[in-house]
């Protein structure tokens, strides 16, 4: 095995080295970055030094034994002997010896020299210095005029006392030059370090701007001018479905008599809100009848929506609860399973029930119910863009002219398509709103875009699949809250 030594000024040129020499199998035994070797070495680079081996054919020559290193410090320790000793005539006493050693001492007391405690230690040595050199002086001065052959050294011994204080001072200016540039360095690392900080923190916030969705980043860009609890209610209004347009709305209207004080108290703010979302959400009351002619009641709407099992609903309550007499027509012709289950029910519940297939044949059915008090309009589900299908569905209307249409619709679908569904149907005379599956929704706001959207009132909900149970009146004060816990 062949064992070699490398030194270089950093890392990358000391592994540089070791490959060019001994090649990519080299392998690395020892790296270190060796302490300066005196004071004066204290301004230089450090030094790093690699021990790398490989391994080579045996040649029976194990190669010179490498020369032993002198102790850190000690080629500047001879040159502060000697000129002591050339300068007081003495040799350097082991106080001085130690002072140095303390000075040494001070830069390997950590990895990183701390040059403050460096120069302080070496000014001390300085000092000592100084202090046995004019101690030697004042010797010579008492002794000046018993020999004369001292005079010519105590000139020496001050011309060399002021140069080593000039060269001292010089020293501890540079020391001190150096120390503050490693602070500004240190700074400039502290600097670099919180920069890559904000940078982490830049990014993470962004992450949880794009999972908390569109939403959050509007509430910053567009309702930045609106008081931080008034922005988070509309947010939270804007998240269970409300238009961006209709929260606004709502929250002008209800704040618009709250003192700025009070905006910070939420129990006040959101009271408000309720008030107001009952307002805006107007309902009708129950299905009445009249003396001397049946009350027609038709349902309408998109596929899908509940009409149906709505309609079975309204009726036997309206057997049940209220003693009404009551017929079915089921204009569903498309489904035969709508067909199936209205009779199946019609059946349970000993009711009358019509199937027609044209205009005509409703007129002709209705006719023929003369003696009930309520006639319930079953209509086929139409998809609010097919023309085709509405205008039969117009023809069906027009030729039975009802006393209140109910246009159905479910509380669980994207908002563009329920109101599309009430743009659609408004070429019908709609008087009525019923507001299906309210229990398979966890985002209700759609029933405060419908309420903005048309002024036809709401009539009745429902939240279940039991009949005739899961059906309510329309209350405004309870949709309201129901909204406002959502949000």
């Amino acid at each position: 095995m062949q064992v070699k030594r490398f030194r270089a000024s950093s890392m990358q040129e000391a592994l540089a080295a070791v490959k060019r020499e001994l090649g990519d199998e080299a392998v690395i035994l020892k790296s270190e970055v060796l302490p300066r070797s005196g004071v004066f070495d204290l301004m230089k680079k450090d030094i790093v030094e690699v021990v790398a081996a490989v391994d080579v054919p045996s040649t029976g020559f194990n190669g010179p034994t490498p020369r032993k290193s002198p102790h850190p410090g000690y080629y500047a320790e001879r040159f502060l002997n000697q000129s002591y000793q050339n300068a007081t005539g003495m040799p350097a006493q082991p106080q001085t010896n130690s002072l140095f050693a303390q000075a040494l001492n001070a830069r390997s007391a950590s990895e990183q020299p701390s040059f403050n405690q460096s120069a302080d230690a070496y000014q001390s040595f300085l000092s000592a210095l100084s202090g046995k050199s004019m101690k030697n002086k004042a010797t010579v001065a008492t002794n000046k005029r018993s020999s004369r052959m001292r005079k010519p050294g105590a000139k020496k011994l001050k011309k060399s006392l002021t140069n080593q204080q000039s060269q001292a001072s010089k020293t501890s200016a540079q020391l001190s030059l150096i120390a503050k540039n490693l602070d500004a360095l240190n700074r400039k690392e502290n600097i670099d370090t919180l920069k890559a900080e904000i940078r982490q923190l830049q990014a993470t916030v962004k992450a949880m701007s794009d999972q908390m969705g569109p939403i959050h980043e509007l509430s910053i860009r567009e309702f930045a001018d609106m008081p931080t609890p008034l922005a988070q209610e509309m947010m939270g209004l804007m998240e269970i479905g409300v238009e961006k347009h209709v929260a606004r709305q709502l929250i002008e209207k209800a704040t618009s008599s709250v003192p700025l004080e009070s905006y910070h108290q939420k129990q006040i703010i959101r009271e408000r809100l309720v008030q107001e979302m009952s307002r805006m959400i107007k309902t009708s009351g129950p299905i009445s009848c009249r003396k001397g002619r049946p009350k027609i009641i038709a349902l309408v709407g998109p596929t899908g929506v509940g009409k149906t099992t709505t309609l079975a609903k309204l009726a036997a309550n309206s057997k049940f609860m209220f003693n009404k007499k009551v017929s079915l027509i089921s204009a569903d012709t498309y489904r035969m399973s709508a067909i199936e289950h209205l009779n199946t029910f019609a059946g349970i519940a000993h009711l009358p029930l019509s199937a027609v297939y044209s205009p005509d044949e409703l007129k002709a059915s209705l006719a023929a119910h003369q003696d009930k008090d309520l006639v319930f309009i079953d209509t086929a589900g139409r998809s609010p863009r097919d023309e085709k299908h509405l205008d039969e569905l117009k023809a069906f209307m027009k030729s039975s002219t009802p006393d209140e249409i109910h246009l159905v619709l479910p509380a669980n679908i994207k908002n563009r398509d329920i109101l599309e569904a009430v743009r659609r149907f408004s070429i019908l005379p709609i008087d009525h709103i019923v507001i299906s599956k309210i229990d398979e929704t966890i985002a209700p706001g759609c029933i405060l875009n419908v309420a903005a959207e048309t002024e036809s009132p709401i009539s009745y909900v429902t939240n279940g699949q039991m009949i005739p149970d899961d059906i309510e009146l329309a209350n405004s004060e309870q949709l309201a809250r129901m909204i406002m816990r959502a949000a």
